[in-house]
């Protein structure tokens, strides 16, 4: 497995600080580390090391900087692999700005563990921020974008704000190669391929437990030697894309790797599996949820929290968030109305489809119509 070494942009104090703070890589933030100030200078020779693979063209809008002038304080990486691109960042904005690139094809997973972040993946605006649910249970947002085709991102930074995140590109060669079913066409991988395939697409990610420890693991790792940094990041990583990949691959090895998590008996666990593929196929339309339950096949209760542990959402919101991507594609691939997008999401009334839609792809039905 060939790899690049992770480039780390970290500041350190100096009693002389120095307008240019690129340094090496390390395999976690010293004792004692104190962050200062990152400059113009460091995050454009941070951005060239990957420029083409991941993104061009990236520049600060409205005004440039003066070389003197502090941005970031904090950590921000990248790592690559064949295809996949890690981008860990744990930092405070020094200042309002707003920086855009070209962002090159693939699925792009964005997951926040702590603050707030502001960004848009080309027509998609996301606020994202830890939020609680009904319950008073903290919620981490993460994003799910599919880019087909070169196009922007856009970040909006904020004097004080700090943001703890990860954000992962899968990039179609890294799916071409390294999945089987995708490469052979196969219908197994056919939800995956066409959410691949539809730029701009979106859909909501309610990321497990695992991904979120996933990810505080790799914003910060134990301190080895070099090498050892590098196998412990790369197998996250690796853990990191299945658990992403597995939203959309709902075969009976996706569900099982969620299901080791979710201690699920293998009776469960084929309860599950065999309730995603009904969900899966047009038989489930206008029956109520007993109905559907009992064409699986399915008698117990408990499969309503089994199926949860494994998606990560209610079996309606399963269905509900099928139903959306399709009225998505509907809009935005074929041209339909509202109207017939609305009765494709199982919505009767185009003003709640309208709400609904836009709750969750951050755009109104009639903008996805648009930008075809």
């Amino acid at each position: 497995m060939n790899s690049l070494p992770a480039q780390t942009l970290r500041t350190r104090h100096t009693n002389m600080p120095s307008p240019r703070s690129k340094l090496p890589v390390t395999a976690a933030p010293a004792a004692g580390e104190i962050a200062r100030p990152v400059y113009r200078q460091d995050i454009e020779q941070f951005v060239q090391r990957f420029d083409g693979g991941l993104t061009t063209d990236y520049r600060f809008k409205n005004r440039q900087p003066l070389s003197s002038e502090p941005l970031l304080d904090g950590v921000f990486e990248t790592l690559a692999l064949d295809g996949l691109f890690l981008h860990c960042v744990d930092a405070r904005d020094l200042a309002d700005r707003v920086t855009e690139s070209a962002l090159q094809p693939g699925i792009k997973a964005v997951l926040l563990c702590a603050g707030n972040t502001d960004v848009v993946y080309g027509q998609h605006r996301y606020w994202l921020g830890n939020r609680a649910d009904n319950s008073g249970r903290t919620i981490n947002e993460a994003a799910l974008v599919s880019y087909a085709e070169p196009d922007v991102f856009r970040r909006y930074w904020r004097h004080g704000r700090t943001e703890r995140k990860i954000s992962l590109t899968i990039t179609p060669d890294w799916l071409q190669e390294h999945l089987h079913e995708f490469a052979n066409n196969s219908a197994m991988a056919e939800p995956l391929r066409k959410f691949q395939q539809l730029h701009m697409a979106t859909t909501p990610w309610q990321p497990s437990a695992y991904a979120l420890n996933l990810a505080q693991q790799l914003l910060a790792p134990p301190v080895f030697c070099a090498s050892m940094q590098r196998l412990y990041r790369q197998a996250r990583t690796y853990d990191l894309v299945l658990e992403v990949l597995s939203r959309f691959l709902c075969t009976d090895s996706a569900v099982q790797s969620k299901a080791m998590t979710a201690r699920l008996t293998a009776r469960e666990l084929r309860q599950v599996s065999q309730l995603t593929e009904l969900l899966r196929t047009e038989a489930v339309n206008g029956l109520s949820m007993p109905e559907i339950l009992r064409m699986a096949g399915i008698g117990s209760s408990r499969i309503h929290r089994h199926f949860r542990q494994v998606h990560g959402c209610s079996i309606f919101g399963y269905m509900q968030q099928r139903r959306m991507n399709k009225a998505y594609a509907a809009l935005q691939k074929d041209g339909v109305s509202v109207a017939l997008a609305a009765e494709l999401a199982g919505y009767a009334s185009a003003a709640n489809f309208s709400t609904a839609f836009k709750r969750m792809f951050g755009i109104t039905p009639r903008q996805a119509w648009t930008r075809r």
